[in-house]
């Protein structure tokens, strides 16, 4: 028996640097091709010894106009965001607290929403974005990615606020405090955790979006995700400026989830457990 429970740790951490490798090792494989001249993509082993270059991350972003799109990634990444948490904040705090009528049936119809396939919104939100005169915009894209955020905004948010101490409140209310100082000082303070964390899932979606971005944008207003097909010539295709888009993608999301782990894994642990 003693044995048995040694070799399970052992086992334990195999099978976790398998599933790890699976994962990072066809990253590795785009990020080490990035660097590599055209002539060297396909000959030899995909590791073996080569000189580094960055033509490929030079012509993706000035020739290919790449560093435009990031920062139209980055625009709508954020804005979506904003949006998402102005609206969907105080909206999962007034669904928590108040008693409000129909309003089972208002956070089923909310939540039957992240049931619809995104493709069936699609010719519906063209044509509304082009009555409205948005279409090729940053500002569209904003919206229609936000419709879906504030529905997880919510859904997360809830699940925060209702683990908040009643007392709390109840006491800011004797000392005068009013509901949106009680919001705005307690629920929102209490509750950083989950505040970062839909805040960052927002903005990751909103950056991977790929159906509304190739829908709803253009040449302006292009993002990095629909921007891949640029890459595809005549001639061939530009494998080492395929590898470079996809690195320069994941760096911000990369990034974002290395300084915030914690607050990621506490909000998606604590929040929606009890919620």
């Amino acid at each position: 028996m003693n044995s048995i429970k040694k070799r399970k740790p052992v086992i334990t951490y195999i099978i976790l640097i398998i599933i790890l490798a699976v994962f990072i090792l066809p990253y590795l494989w785009i990020l080490i091709n990035s660097f590599k001249p055209d002539s060297r993509l396909f000959s030899g082993s995909p590791f073996s010894y080569f000189k580094p270059v960055f033509d490929n991350y030079i012509k993706v972003w000035v020739g290919k106009y790449f560093g435009k799109y990031f920062f139209n990634s980055f625009y709508v990444g954020t804005g979506s965001a904003v949006i998402s948490l102005l609206i969907g904040l105080p909206a999962a705090y007034g669904l928590y607290k108040y008693r409000i009528f129909g309003k089972q049936l208002i956070l089923a119809f909310l939540f039957a929403t992240i049931l619809v396939p995104p493709i069936t919104l699609a010719i519906p939100s063209y044509f509304l974005f082009r009555d409205l005169g948005l279409l090729d915009t940053v500002f569209a894209l904003m919206i229609a990615d936000s419709a879906f955020n504030i529905v997880f905004v919510i859904w997360i948010m809830m699940g925060f606020f209702k683990e908040i101490p009643y007392e709390i409140e109840e006491s800011a209310k004797i000392d005068g405090c009013s509901d949106f100082g009680s919001f705005w000082h307690i629920a929102l303070r209490l509750s950083t955790p989950g505040l970062v964390t839909v805040g960052i899932f927002s903005y990751i979606f909103a950056w991977n979006d790929f159906l509304f971005a190739l829908i709803l944008s253009g040449q302006h207003s292009r993002t990095m995700t629909v921007a891949i097909p640029d890459l595809l010539q005549r001639s061939g295709t530009l494998w080492g400026a395929v590898c470079s888009e996809a690195v320069i993608h994941t760096i911000p999301i990369i990034l974002i989830t290395v300084f915030i782990f914690k607050n990621i894994v506490r909000g998606l642990s604590f929040g929606a457990v009890k919620g």
